[in-house]
């Protein structure tokens, strides 16, 4: 697989979950018969992180890869820096495929 240009954190799109995959080589995500991408069917769900960004202060927020769309985002994943209510909605209609962490 040709290696992927690494996304700034200013590049990330709040409407968007990131998943970071953590095998390369896998092509479960580019599957046209997967509903739901790679996200529930991953060989390493352990391995795997879930990126979205906070609408109010842009910062990343990294979840688990057993995080469901389903699951609530609140203070325990996420805490806006200077006290601001976080907006953080994980949306499942959305995704890319990255295998760094946004720098």
């Amino acid at each position: 697989m040709k290696p992927q240009k690494q996304l700034k954190k200013s590049e990330l799109r709040t409407d968007t979950t990131y998943l970071l995959c953590p095998d390369d080589s896998c092509k479960k995500f580019f599957d046209s018969s997967n509903k739901f991408f790679c996200e529930y069917e991953c060989p390493n769900e352990n391995k795997l992180v879930k990126i979205i960004v906070c609408r109010v202060c842009r910062d990343m927020i990294e979840l688990p890869g057993k995080h469901t769309p389903f699951y609530r985002v609140d203070s325990k994943n996420h805490r806006c820096k200077d006290e601001r209510t976080p907006s953080v909605i994980r949306q499942y209609k959305k995704y890319e495929i990255i295998y760094q962490i946004p720098g």
